[in-house]
């Protein structure tokens, strides 16, 4: 009698074992699926903000290009409409940079969570400028790409 006692409560805790492991299964896939689903989340508000900071300067860029006040076609001519808006721009030749906080609001390089660069060519007769926003952990992969053509007016 007590030997099939033994058996059904050995029995009753070997059951036992494997419910747990198999809940414990499961909140560790829900887990990952939750941490996934934040990820994309800001991976998604990432890309929101590099598009809205991105059109925002080449709506700048678009109206230096285009304003009579506007003489020089090289970058630092260029910088002079966008640092109204963005006071801490860094210009290294063809190189503009912009700094972000972690809230996407104007920063110094120090303090950058993201940045974006502003790189200038000239095609024949357009002005041509790549807009690119980073991650600053993640370099080499921007978070979105934006290239602007532009014709520049003759001015008289």
């Amino acid at each position: 009698m007590k030997q099939s006692l033994n058996r059904h409560s050995s029995m009753f805790l070997m059951e036992i074992m494997i419910a747990i492991l198999f809940f414990s299964l499961v909140s560790a896939i829900c887990l990952r699926i939750f941490t996934a689903s934040r990820q994309m989340g800001q991976d998604t508000n990432d890309l929101n903000m590099a598009v809205n900071q991105s059109e925002n300067i080449a709506e700048l860029l678009t109206y230096s290009l285009k304003s009579p006040e506007s003489s020089s076609m090289d970058m630092k001519g260029t910088s002079g409409f966008l640092t109204s808006e963005y006071p801490d721009i860094a210009v290294d030749g063809n190189c503009l940079t912009i700094y972000y906080d972690a809230s996407w609001n104007c920063c110094t390089s120090g303090n950058a969570t993201y940045y974006i660069e502003v790189r200038k060519t000239q095609e024949e007769s357009l002005c041509v400028f790549c807009i690119d926003a980073y991650k600053t952990s993640e370099k080499k992969k921007p978070v979105y790409s934006l290239n602007v053509s532009l014709h520049p007016p003759l001015h008289p």
